[in-house]
This record gives C-alpha cells, structure tokens and sequence, in this order.
C-alpha cells in the first residue's frame, strides 16, 4: 500500500497494490497504532504494541531466514514482494496464515522476560509453520477440508524440518518425534479415529473435526515418511513440479501423489515397490485411519534374517472386527551393531498390503543387535523379540550413543507404550528408563517424560509409587547436576531445555539438592518479587516444591499472593501450588475455608479446581464432603458432592480402594439422580483398572522392587490413608529429605482445537502434559488451549482432573 498525504485537507489517498488470486479466507487487513521492526530492504516486517515491540527481535532473524530456506526446499520463489507479522493482544491462541500478513496471538511471536525456553523455541518454529503456508495452503490452496492435512500436514512438516536447517544446533528433527510422531500416534489408537483424508459436510462443526492431531501431526509425519522413502531428493524435485503446476489454484492428493510418481520415475532409484504407483502406497496411509506396529522377529539359526509381519496398533482388542483390517505399505529399513546406519533411508524393501510376512537379510551375527526404521522416518511403531529388546537395551544402558538421540527417543516411546497395550513385557520395557541415567539429548527425555507421567499416574496412591520414585530420583540424577536448577550464563539452548525437563522430575522423584533450591527461591520471591523473580524455566516448579518444602507461614504468605493477585492465570497457578504442600491439614483448612464461604464463590471454585490437580488431596475431599455435604451444596450447587465424588473415583489406583468406597456411595447416592455419574465413574475406574492396574501392577511393582538398591517400601497391596481428621501424609514413612511429591492428573489433557479460520488449531508440543504441570510447562504456547477456568457459582465446572496437575 502506498500513501499521499494532501496537506491543504488532511485527506490522505491510500492506493494498494493488486491483490494476487487467493482464496477468500486468506484476505487480511490490520488496523492499528502498532509499532514496528523491519529489515534494510523494508520487506520485512513485524508489528506490535509499542512497550513489547522490541522482542519481536527473533521473528527478525527466523523469519527472513524461513522464507529463503523454503524457497530454496519447495523450487518455487516466495511470490509476493513483501511480508509482514503482527502480534495481537486478544488473538486466539496461535496464528493465521494470511497471505504476506500473518496474525499471532502476543505470547506466539513476540519474546519476553516470561517466555520459557521450550516457548522461545516455539515461537520460531510457528513461524516456519505459518511461512509453510505461503506455499501450501495459500499458492497452492485444497479443493476441501476432507483433505485438511494438505494444508495443515505440510506446515506441521515445515515447521521443525525447515527451522532445523536454520537452528541446527536446537535438535529440532528429532524433537519432532515426540512431539509430532507419538502424539500423533496416541491419538491415531482410537479405534473410532477418522483417516487423513475422509470426507467432510458443508457444516462448521464437521469442518472443525478435521482440525485436529491427525490432519496436522499425523499430516506432518506422514509426509516426512514421505520425505525420506522417496529420498530428500527427489522429494523436493516432486513438491516443485505440485507447486508449479496447481499454483494460484486448488489441489487434492491425487495432483500430489501424480507429481512425486513423476520424479520417482525420472530419478530411477527404484524406491517404490516394483509395478506400483507412489499414488498406491501413499493412499494406504491417508485414505486408511490407524498407525500400524511392525513385528522384527529375528531367527537365532539363521540370525542375519529378519521377518517382518503388521497390524494396526490398538490398546485393547477392537470392539468391532472391521476396524481392524487395515494393511499398509511400510518400507523397510533395517541397520545393525556393526553397521551402525543411521543416515541411509532408501527403502530396502517393502511389506505390502497383501503380504503376510516380508523378509531381509541384515549380516547380523546372533550377539548384534538389529534396528528398524532408523530415526523413525517411517510412521509406524516396531516390536521386536525379546532377545533383540535385550540386545538393544544393553547397548543403550553401556553407551548411549550407540544410537542416535531420535532412536533412543523412539526405542523409549515403543518399548513402553508396546508394553502399555501388552504386546510386550514390561520386564522388558522398564530397562529403557534405566539407560536415562547418561541421557543428556531433550529429544529422549521428552519421550522419557511422557512415558514416566503415563506410569506416575497409575502408581500414585500405591506403594509402589515409592519404589517407582526411587527409579526416577536415580536417573534423573546426572542429568540434573550437569545443567542445575539455576539459569547460568553459559547456557546454551538444549541446556537450558533440559533443566526446564530434568529439574521438576528430579524435585517430582525427592531430590534434596533440586528441593531446596526450589524452597530457596520460593522464600527469596515471597520477600522481594522485585529483586528476586522466579526463573521463567523453573517458575511452575518452584511454586509447586518450594510449597512442598515450607513450614505455615510461606504457606500463608503464598495464600496472600494468590487473593491478591488480579490475573487469572497466575492466581489460578498459585491455587494450585498451595495444594502441593505436604502438610494436608493446611489443605483440609483452606478447603474447609471456602465450604464455609470465607471466600467468594468463584475463588471457592477456583480452590477446588486447583487443589483437586494433586491426588494425595483425594482422601481430604472424600472427608470433606462425606462431612460436609449440606454445607457443600449450598456453597457450590446441588450436585456439587457427586461431581467431587465421581472425580476422586474415576483417580483412584488400585482395586482396594475402589471397593472401600463403592457400598457407602451406593448406600447414599443409588437413589438419586446423581446416581448416574457416580455409577459411569465407577464403570470408568473398572475398566481403568482392568486394562492396567489388575494385569500390570504386581509385575511392574516386582521388577521397581527388584532394580532399586534400596526402595523406600516393599510393595504391597495399596491402602488409602486412615481418614482421621490429621490427614497424615499418603507415604508417612518417607524421610523428611525426600518426600512424597504431589502426584500428577490421570486424565492427560487431549486438545481438540475448533476455531476456523484463525488456524489456533496447532496440536500443542506435548497433548499429553496438562499446561499446568510444571514438568512441561506450556511448552507450545502458540497451541491452543483445551481448558478454561471460567467459574461458577453453583457447578464445579469439568472437575480438575480433567485439565488440572500441577505437579508432574
């Protein structure tokens, strides 16, 4: 746009290039008195709020960058001659791909004193994400959402392969793992989830649907398998030949799938299957739902061959028979002990659809270990015989570098969600978080953290949980003493990632070290915020462990933070630090508190919501409201008690507990209308407890026991504590160097982002950390967000155990 001012009248003539052909939602105008910063040639532009203006410094640097980098990857020029950024204050939760004009939310482009590092991070890879979108999605535009993953798979895929080639020191392909491939994978388990590509009504809410894990995780890494089948090469050759035919147009797959069989053609490296179509193989992927599992079995007489067979991954045996009939073409890709070929992705071979087994010779002697799908280009998981599951951990707990930081990521994240489903043992799953203890990669820790919470959360209120803390306390050991608690100057960025990662885990599992630097800065912070600010990384930890480690009057000093504080976020943060304290009577008190309306009744809530998030609270409630039940309705609504009821229910964690608690809630509640919640409650736990605690726990417990030098308990059968007014601590006899921290939600918070067209459907880094956990700390806060804590004066609004676990 250009302007002339007319002096004589303050009239002002704005004249405007001509708009290039684009899809209507992608036409943006900004008004505003923002402020900016551009480049040298004034092409390049960010916009924001004059007092946050200058931290958009990054988008700067990143953004210039991007656009080059996927010029140079894609084939195709950048087509417009200018792009501008802008940050605003009330924008929906990540960003919008405007064409030469991209909207963020604030917090999702512009750098301040409260961006944590894994946000930082983020805010770069966003920016690849939205500049992915230049090409595909606003030069070349899907002719629907039934094919969502067009648009959206792409960016996903741009958004950490590219800002890898501009920050290749972050790691960011291997973070990609676990932050796209395996929750992609978790979603993509659900017997009922929808493909790729399926078809979509002309309503909003059906569009939605398909905004979501599957068209932008499971997009991203599906292509990025893709990627590396066809090779890098030709891959790109194939995106320049779809973007140059169907630019200033709309395409569907097919138009794709046409140009990548052209140049795999052309290239004559014979990486598709022979007399096959690349059109074939990539529609098992997008046209079918389902990740599949690959079963490596090796024959010890023969022992260089190895047998590969498939079928869909589930967790449970399906419900309906159809659902599970899904064949796919996997490539195979195998590499050994001696060979140790981490880099060659050409496929060796392929299992088709309609093939029972495949077979490869690898040269592999009996005593080498043998490793499928290196870097896990390839989206699926791997099972393999026990003794190659041994092989493999032995070598990872000798030498971690004996595969690199995304295969030891992806041997973690297989070997214990295999055994989660039980296809593989956990005696065999359980050594992988044994070989942390030398991990310094984020990419491996990530995988690790999912996997930790995924058992903390069936553990806690056991007593193995002790044992299983024991574990963690000594992995987690070197880790943290080599990046500490405190920021230190010569931090470099995996550094600083890896205590955001490392350090709750370690105050989590009892580290004394890790304790009282968490209560050091808590007390410094509650005496002067001003000269003593809590370190952006460790904030959600410090509030969490400093409370932890506090006598009553930080408890009260930190009660008085949280009345007074005016933002929402940060009081709802400080509620939930109070419920991490281990001195439950301060709990009961400040419960009791606000049954007795000593507050408000959105702050009454807000409590509830908050101190709910820990599970050693759970026998306080029970008390409270089997005491209280009068006084609970009539501050929080009729229905208030059930609600809390079927929420301790559905968290408890071995079959004891929920047997002491079934006769007398049926004797009170079978013949009211609250019934119905209890009793789904009841049929959720049940099940909950069928699919692990009843198969696993004693198995899981055996083998805690047996790798601890010296466990805090012998497991036993879990009992919930005795309901005296004290509330003693869940585990009293745990020294006072190494409590019992607070326990962790058992519901993982699932994001389903629904706001079209402002694109705040980004899936967020980690769907399975609630943004309140201080172990992930809204590691991706250009995600959308899945909670709200509107109150209500009369409902307890989704009960916290949904959306709320404050500590890891």
């Amino acid at each position: 746009m250009y302007s002339h001012f007319f002096t004589d009248n303050d009239l002002v003539v704005d004249r405007f290039m001509t708009t290039p052909l684009m899809s209507s939602y992608l036409v943006a105008f900004l008004v505003s008195d923002f402020k900016n910063l551009t480049n040298s040639d004034h092409n390049f532009t960010t916009w924001a709020r004059e007092d946050i203006i200058t931290g958009g410094s990054l988008s700067q640097d990143v953004g210039p960058k991007a656009l080059k980098v996927l010029e140079e990857f894609n084939g195709v020029p950048y087509t417009l001659t200018k792009m501008d950024q802008a940050a605003i204050p009330d924008f929906p939760r990540g960003a919008m791909e405007n064409w030469g004009l991209v909207s963020f939310w604030e917090p999702d482009l512009i750098v301040t004193a409260d961006t944590t590092t894994p946000a930082y991070e983020d805010i770069a890879t966003l920016i690849c994400h939205e500049f992915g979108h230049q090409w595909t999605g606003d030069l070349v535009t899907l002719d629907w959402w039934s094919h969502t993953w067009l648009n959206e798979g792409f960016a996903t895929f741009y958004e950490n392969m590219i800002c890898n080639q501009i920050r290749p020191e972050w790691n960011l392909e291997d973070k990609m793992l676990p932050t796209f491939y395996h929750t992609a994978m978790e979603s993509d388990v659900k017997e009922t989830e929808i493909p790729m590509s399926s078809p979509v009504k002309s309503n909003v809410s059906d569009i939605n649907d398909h905004f979501g894990s599957i068209s932008y995780k499971k997009g991203g890494s599906v292509i990025r398998m893709f990627y590396y089948a066809l090779t890098p090469e030709v891959f790109k050759k194939g995106m320049k030949r779809y973007l140059s035919d169907n630019m200033y147009a709309n395409a569907d797959p097919e138009k794709l799938f046409t140009a990548m069989d052209a140049e795999a053609t052309l290239s004559n490296l014979h990486q598709l299957p022979g007399g096959t179509s690349f059109s074939e193989v990539a529609s098992t992927w997008t046209e079918q739902p389902g990740v599949p599992v690959l079963q490596a079995t090796r024959d010890y007489s023969n022992p260089g061959k190895v047998r590969f067979e498939q079928q869909r991954f589930l967790y449970a045996p399906p419900k309906n028979a159809s659902n599970v009939g899904q064949k796919w073409w996997i490539p195979l890709v195998v590499t050994t002990q001696t060979q140790k070929d981490f880099s060659t992705t050409l496929p060796q071979g392929w299992l088709a659809p309609d093939q029972p087994f495949a077979s490869l010779s690898t040269g592999a002697t009996a005593d080498e270990w043998v490793y499928v799908n290196p870097k896990q280009t390839g989206y699926f998981r791997v099972n393999y015989d026990a003794k190659n599951w041994q092989l493999l951990a032995a070598a990872l707990s000798a030498d971690p570098a004996a595969l690199p930081a995304s295969g030891r990521a992806q041997l973690l994240n297989d070997a214990l969600t295999l055994a989660r489903a039980g296809q593989l043992d956990y005696t065999l799953a359980l050594p992988f978080l044994q070989s942390l203890k030398a991990e310094r990669g984020v990419a491996p820790w990530q995988a690790a953290t999912a996997a930790i919470k995924y058992l903390l959360a069936r553990l806690d209120t056991t007593e193995t949980n002790d044992s299983f803390l024991s574990l963690i306390k000594d992995v987690t050991a070197d880790a943290y003493a080599s990046v500490g608690y405190r920021k230190r100057d010569s931090d470099a960025h995996e550094a600083a990632y890896l205590r955001y990662i490392v350090s709750d885990l370690a105050c989590r599992a009892g580290n004394t070290h890790c304790l009282s630097e968490a209560a050091a800065a808590l007390k410094a912070w509650l005496a002067d915020p001003s000269s003593n600010p809590l370190q952006v990384d460790t904030r959600r930890t410090t509030l969490c462990y400093g409370i932890r480690g506090s006598d009553a009057a930080t408890f009260e000093k930190m009660r008085q933070k949280w009345l007074a504080e005016q933002n929402e976020d940060d009081r709802f943060t400080y509620a939930s630090a109070l419920g991490c304290t281990k001195d439950k009577s301060l709990v009961r008190s400040l419960l009791a508190d606000a049954i007795a309306l000593k507050y408000n009744s959105s702050d009454g809530v807000m409590l509830f919501d908050a101190l709910y998030g820990h599970m050693d609270n759970l026998r306080i409630f029970l008390q409270l409201v089997k005491e209280n039940g009068d006084e609970t309705r009539k501050a929080f609504g009729h229905s208030f008690d059930a609600r809390v009821l079927a929420a301790v229910v559905r968290d408890f964690r071995a079959r004891k507990d929920v047997d002491e608690v079934r006769p007398w809630l049926e004797a009170k509640y079978k013949s009211s209308p609250d019934w119905k919640r209890l009793e789904a409650a009841f049929e959720h736990i049940d099940k909950e407890l069928q699919s692990w605690g009843d198969k696993y726990l004693e198995k899981v417990s055996l083998w805690l026991f047996a790798a601890n030098a010296s466990p805090t308990i012998t497991p036993t059968p879990s009992t919930l504590p005795p309901t005296d007014a004290t509330i003693p601590p869940t585990n009293p006899t745990i020294p006072e160097a190494n409590p019992t921290p607070p326990p962790t939600d058992s519901t993982p918070l699932q994001t389903n982002p629904t706001n079209l067209p402002t694109d705040p459907t980004l899936p967020p880094t980690n769907p399975t950390l609630s943004p309140t956990d201080p172990s992930i700390l809204q590691t991706s806060t250009n995600k959308p967000s899945a909670a709200s804590t509107t109150a209500s004066t009369a409902v307890l609004p989704a009960l916290a155990l949904v959306f709320f676990s404050l500590c890891l």
